[in-house]
């Protein structure tokens, strides 16, 4: 140890200087503390550790919430199949709910055909006239009235009205028969079947029990009764086939699709950048998703049963109106077993030509970050006959989707087949428009081959939903016939979507060549809204009349068309 006031050293035991004496403290030797830069390193350390777990988790999640490549291309082709439903037509009109309603609900119809006038043919005798049909369906009393109106000269000069009620049946048409025909097949038709002046007679000598033939047309109407109230249901079929059958399941499972490059496309006016996918599609799975979706649909018990009840009908009407000479009729159960079976053999020789001769199909797929399909392009080869001598057929094709106000409002295609140096190019054009008011698009189809004009199909047309008026076109053109085309205007007066409409034909022409015919018109459908009644007058039983009553009815009849005719001819 050493003195710090006067630099002597002495022992480290010594508590004073023996120079000096000068008093020293010995201080204990302190304990290091822990490195505060030591602990901050481990934190760090700590910190990268978790913040690297949570960029793997994070990682993982983006990974897990990417759908897989297969997912994002079969829900891109199910949004483009069903890009149809957010059309302009569909929004504004609502044609699948008037499809779904008809023939479900009580309704009326009415329809009106005018001649106006013609080029290259002389049609200057019915310039003016016109066929006017109106209907009405009240299918919760079974009611059906039809009355068909021609006119001539700016008037009605013949009508004739047909109604059904229960099994009532009525005809009318006073320009031409005084009475109206009526024939009561309900209750008690054997006995007035038996008691007929006409009827009577020719059943007795036809060797015919009046009895049986009235409980024959029982048996129509309580089958066509029950036919009408169950009826082929394609939609639940279609219902049922997309619940039940696994051959579209299996068919995604047999899919090979992988990433592939992006691409840049425009949809909706806007430049965007699209995923890529390789997709390829075996021929065996395209055989089985055939064969298990055709095997469903001849083998579903329901539908079966529903066709089976049709055909009741159909053999009760041979039964009755076939000769007997022409040997038996079959039953309802044979018809079914020989009509499954005819579309069992139609559908395995179908199955078995495309086994032969379809190939491997091979697209990449385009979809945009909204999961929508921008475009796909494929290849694939179709074999020829088996000993044909053909050369094999290549095919190449593409979509694609340019949007607008709905994916497909704009979009283009082709189809090019190339076999042995010679090709067929089959394009497609559609483009459209939708402001909210004015709807309008135009379609042209394109069948080309090499070295030939090409045969050429367009048609338009506008609907502008303020003011209703529309226009229709539509032309042909070929390269070995005359042009044909077909021209309309008019004006939407009523609409009520999915429910009713009613529609002016302004001026519709068609052109051939160098003729043309003109004629204007209207029509309007909707909810019944007035009952179904019978033609009014005085009635003569069809099976109470005698036989003079049916010969005064022919030469009243012949007297009155006479009168027609010659009506008509002062007219024009």
């Amino acid at each position: 140890m050493k003195c710090e006031r006067c630099g002597t050293e002495f022992n480290d035991q010594e508590r004073t200087c023996p120079n000096c004496g000068l008093s020293v403290t010995v201080k204990e030797p302190e304990t290091p503390e822990q490195d505060g830069g030591g602990k901050k390193k481990k934190t760090i350390l700590l910190a990268m550790i978790a913040v690297a777990v949570i960029a793997v988790c994070a990682a993982a999640a983006v990974i897990s919430s990417r759908k897989d490549p297969k997912e994002t291309v079969i829900a891109a082709f199910s949004q483009w199949m069903n890009a149809g439903e957010e059309s302009p037509s569909e929004k504004i009109f609502g044609f699948r709910q008037f499809a779904n309603e008809l023939g479900t609900k009580n309704s009326e119809t009415s329809m009106t055909l005018r001649m106006d006038g013609s080029t290259g043919i002389d049609t200057s005798a019915i310039n003016g006239a016109a066929l006017r049909l109106e209907t009405k369906s009240d299918l919760e009393n079974q009611k059906l009235g039809m009355d068909l109106t021609a006119v001539y000269g700016g008037m009605d000069f013949l009508g004739m009205n047909l109604y059904f009620g229960g099994r009532e049946l009525m005809f009318a048409s006073p320009e031409l028969i005084d009475p109206v025909l009526y024939l009561d097949l309900g209750e008690g038709l054997a006995d007035r079947l038996a008691a007929s002046p006409t009827i009577g007679p020719m059943l007795a000598e036809q060797g015919q029990d009046a009895e049986e033939v009235a409980a024959q047309v029982d048996q129509f109407f309580d089958q066509a009764e029950q036919v009408s109230q169950n009826p082929l249901d394609f939609a639940a079929l279609i219902e049922r086939y997309q619940a039940g059958c696994k051959a579209q399941e299996s068919f995604k499972a047999a899919l090979t699709v992988e990433r592939g490059e992006k691409g840049t496309f425009t949809l909706d006016g806007q430049e965007v950048s699209c995923d890529g996918y390789q997709v390829h599609v075996s021929k065996d799975s395209m055989i089985e998703f055939l064969r298990t979706s055709a095997d469903f649909f001849l083998n579903d018990e329901e539908f079966r049963s529903q066709y089976l009840e049709q055909l009741r009908l159909s053999a009760l009407l041979m039964e009755e109106t076939l000769d007997s000479s022409l040997g038996e009729v079959l039953t309802a159960e044979e018809l079914l077993e020989e009509d499954y079976g005819d579309v069992r053999a139609e559908v395995d020789e179908l199955i078995a030509l495309f086994d032969s001769q379809l190939t491997d199909v091979d697209m990449t797929v385009y979809v945009d970050s909204k999961g929508r399909l921008a475009q796909f392009e494929g290849t694939t080869t179709i074999l020829p006959e088996p000993e044909s001598g053909e050369a094999n057929s290549d095919l190449s094709f593409r979509v694609t989707a340019e949007g607008g106000s709905y994916l497909m409002e704009n979009w283009n295609g082709e189809l090019l087949i190339s076999q042995a140096g010679e090709s067929v190019a089959i394009t497609f054009q559609k483009t459209g428009s939708y402001d909210g008011s004015l709807a309008a698009s135009e379609s042209v189809l394109k069948v080309e081959e090499a070295g030939t004009a090409a045969l050429q199909i367009v048609w338009s047309g506008s609907y502008d939903s303020s003011s209703g008026d529309f226009d229709l076109n539509f032309a042909l053109e070929s390269p070995e016939d005359a042009p044909v085309s077909i021209a309309g205007k008019g004006i939407v007066t009523e609409l009520e979507k999915g429910t009713s409409i009613t529609c002016v034909f302004d001026e519709l022409t068609l052109n051939a060549g160098e003729e043309s015919v003109t004629v204007s018109g209207d029509f309007a459908y909707g909810p019944l809204t007035s009952e179904v009644t019978a033609p009014a007058g005085e009635t003569m039983d069809v099976l109470a009349a005698t036989e003079d009553d049916w010969n005064n009815l022919l030469v009243s009849l012949y007297f009155k068309f006479i009168s027609l005719i010659v009506g008509t001819a002062d007219l024009s």
